[in-house]
Parts: C-alpha cells; sequence; structure tokens
C-alpha cells in the first residue's frame, strides 16, 4: 500500500501550493497527487478549483489570469493559522521541487476541448524535459479528456477518476485504455479491487 499526498498535504497545509508539497515530503510521503489547469498565457498552473475564490482572496476564473498574476495570490484562505503567503504555483515549479518524489498523478480538469489539447500537450512536453515519463499519470473524471489525452499524448500513462459507482468504473478505465483506476473510497470495495488487480489495474483510492 502507498500513501499519496492528495495536494500535497491537505488539511496541514495551503492545498496544491509548493509548501503543502514540501511539507508532506519532510513528513516521507513520496508519492502524490494533485490538480492541474491551464493560466490564461497557457501554463499548466496547480489548482483543483476552476475558479480562484475559494483558497484565495481573489475572485474570477483560473482561466481569466496569466501564471505570474496567480502566483502572486495567497492560496492558503482555507488554511487558517499557515503563517507564510503561499501562492498558487506553476507545476514546473511543484515537479522540480519535489525531486524526491516517486510518482505523480496529475489530475487534468474539464475544459473547453482546445484548452484541454493544449494543456495535454505542455504536459507532455514538461514530463520529457523533466525525465518523469515512467512516473506520471494524467488522470481525470472527465473522459472526453482522457480521450484527448490519449490522442495528444499516447505514451504518458492515464487514470480514470471514478466518484460514482455508474457508468462501471472498471469498465469504463478499460475503454479508456487507462493504466489506473482512482476510485471514490465510498465506492471501493473487495470485489472492485480485485477485478481491477486482475486486469493489471492499480486502485488509488481517495
Amino acid at each position: 500500500m502507498l500513501i499519496i499526498g492528495h495536494r500535497g498535504a491537505r488539511g496541514e497545509a495551503p492545498e496544491n501550493t509548493l509548501p503543502a508539497f514540501r511539507h508532506a515530503l519532510a513528513a516521507g510521503v513520496r508519492h502524490f497527487e494533485l490538480d492541474v489547469r491551464l493560466s490564461w498565457d497557457g501554463r499548466p498552473v496547480v489548482i483543483h478549483d476552476d475558479t480562484v475564490d475559494r483558497t484565495t482572496a481573489d475572485t474570477g476564473a483560473v482561466g481569466d489570469f496569466p501564471a505570474a498574476q496567480l502566483a502572486a495570490m495567497d492560496a492558503r484562505r482555507n488554511t487558517p493559522g499557515w503563517p507564510q503567503p503561499a501562492g498558487i504555483p506553476l507545476l514546473e515549479e511543484v515537479l522540480v521541487a519535489c525531486g524526491d518524489a516517486e510518482s505523480w498523478q496529475l489530475e487534468i480538469k474539464s475544459d473547453a476541448p482546445a484548452r484541454i489539447r493544449t494543456l495535454v500537450q505542455r504536459l507532455d512536453e514538461l514530463v520529457a524535459q523533466l525525465h518523469l515519463a515512467g512516473q506520471v499519470t494524467l488522470t481525470s473524471l472527465d473522459p472526453e479528456v482522457l480521450k484527448i489525452a490519449r490522442r495528444e499524448a499516447p505514451a504518458l500513462a492515464r487514470g480514470y477518476v471514478a466518484e460514482a459507482a455508474e457508468p462501471a468504473p472498471l469498465r469504463t478505465a478499460e475503454k479508456l485504455g487507462c493504466t489506473l483506476l482512482v476510485s471514490n473510497w465510498k465506492i471501493t470495495h473487495e470485489d472492485l479491487v480485485r477485478d481491477a488487480h486482475a486486469a493489471g489495474l492499480p486502485v488509488s483510492v481517495w
């Protein structure tokens, strides 16, 4: 069993920020999940929501801000008591800062198809640049995102994020050519895990 840092060290440090990943690394975590979106100027940034409203004092869609402006925001709004400001980082910054990490699940959120294509291409380039191909899996709740990822970056591993029991998570993952099933704990049971393992798919539970 692997312990995976969800959004870094969500709950102990500002989620999806550099301090969160460094905090988890210091605690011995070496496997991570994070959320990635495309900034206005076409750079992969690490944030869960489609807006900055919940985690910062600013408002607006992530895709309406350039990466530099996102980095200048303070993303610790939902982590009271954290002593230092923490911006919305570039994905590249997180990957480089966490050189000791052993694996990454990069969850791509739904967006316009053209923006998803651009994001997947950027991720493919970044993974190649940092020599992380064997350590990165692109994941998504959205089958259309995974279809685009299969076309645009066929060499990168993919994982289906299952939030509900229907459509059948394992069947969907196999249909999309995934090598990982990321399953909500509420729908995860012994039979699902056994069947996934029999099909050659490890299961990551969130």
